[in-house]
Parts: C-alpha cells; sequence; structure tokens
C-alpha cells in the first residue's frame, strides 16, 4: 500500500477565517471544522439545507427541504417559490 501523497498546498490560517465556509460554520455553531460540519450535512438533512437557505438569504418561501427522500427521485424544497428577478 503506498503512502498518502504530500500535501502540495494548505491555505494560510487567515484565509480560512475569511471563507464563506468558515462564516457558514461560525453562523449555525458548528465549531468542529469540515468533519463535523459534513457529519452535520447527513445527520440532519433538513436542518442543514435550511440553514443554507437563510445563510445565503434566499428570497423567497418552501413548504418543505425535503418532499420526498427517495433515491433516485428525491424531491428537494417542494413549494419553492423565488423571484429569479429579485
Amino acid at each position: 500500500m503506498s503512502a498518502a501523497p504530500e500535501i502540495l498546498w494548505r491555505p494560510s490560517p487567515a484565509r480560512v477565517a475569511a471563507a464563506w465556509l468558515t462564516r457558514f460554520q461560525r453562523e449555525v455553531g458548528v465549531a468542529g471544522g469540515y468533519q463535523e460540519l459534513w457529519q452535520w450535512s447527513v445527520d440532519d438533512i433538513d436542518g442543514f439545507w435550511a440553514a443554507l437557505w437563510r445563510f445565503f438569504d434566499v428570497d423567497g418561501s418552501y413548504d418543505a427541504v425535503l418532499g420526498s427522500r427517495a433515491m433516485p427521485g428525491a424531491e428537494w424544497f417542494p413549494g419553492a417559490e423565488v423571484s429569479y428577478a429579485a
């Protein structure tokens, strides 16, 4: 088995602090880094996607995050109404 490849680049702490992903994590109270954010996104699909809707200030409304979880064919944000012009 081969060794893990050498990491070629890492962002500076300032760049990480200024990233949208970092800001989102702070605003939703996920302090444990990317792995914790990912875990939340799979454990609480509805909460995660609703938080993204609010975070990006989508101008519109929806009835539910997921109307159907069936795969394939999941129904995302049924009843959603957005203004693309806005």
